[in-house]
């Protein structure tokens, strides 16, 4: 058995041709040593030779298993912000987006003021159906062409009418279908038809220009 002999609590060592044996104790015993740099011991707990490093004792026998990861360390402060790269070049242009839906219609704007009468107007008038005339410039006579079934206006001041040299709008009255206007003798002509082709005799006006 071994022999304490210091009161640094270091034992003898035996030794006999076959090695040395060291001091044999439980871990307790071992903790309650005050060792020394290099003092060495076999553990019967952990049956291990251990020796003391001078801060812990470090055993002799093989490396166990690696223990569990610890926890996450806090993570460290952000570092200083680094110069900015160089710019990268231009990317291509993308495809052209749709259409988008058209807006709403804008109001109307008034109605401007009626420019003054131009140089080409010769005469405008208002003829009942009985030839009667009920307004206009005063410039032009109305008669009724039964034989033709048409009105036949003459203009005042021997202005002799051509289709190639005037030109006539007729409105008629409602219940008629359309009129048309030619020469005749020198004259306007003016023939109404209803609805069913029909010459007829409506209630008229109309306004001639010269070329």
């Amino acid at each position: 058995m071994p022999i304490f002999i210091s009161a640094q609590t270091v034992y003898e060592v035996e030794a006999n041709p076959d090695g040395i044996i060291f001091p044999r104790m439980t871990t307790a015993q071992r903790n309650a040593l005050s060792p020394v740099e290099g003092q060495c011991i076999f553990n019967r707990s952990s049956d291990r030779i251990e020796c003391w490093t001078g801060a812990f004792w470090q055993s002799a026998g093989p490396v166990g298993a690696t223990g569990a990861t610890g926890p996450q360390g806090e993570t460290g402060a952000t570092g200083p912000q680094g110069s900015t790269g160089a710019t990268g070049p231009q990317g291509e242009t993308g495809a052209t987006g749709a259409t988008g839906a058209v807006g709403p219609q804008g109001e109307t704007g008034a109605t401007g003021a009626t420019g003054p009468q131009g140089p080409g107007f010769l005469a405008y008038g208002s003829v009942f159906s009985n030839t009667v005339i009920a307004g206009g410039s005063a410039n032009y006579q109305c008669t009724w062409d039964a034989l033709n079934q048409q009105y036949l206006i003459t203009f005042v001041g021997g202005v002799r009418y051509s289709f190639t040299k005037f030109s006539t709008q007729v409105t008629v009255e409602s219940g008629s279908s359309f009129a048309t206007a030619t020469d005749f003798n020198n004259r306007l002509a003016i023939k109404i038809f209803d609805t069913n082709g029909n010459a007829v005799q409506r209630a008229f006006q109309f306004t001639t220009y010269q070329y």
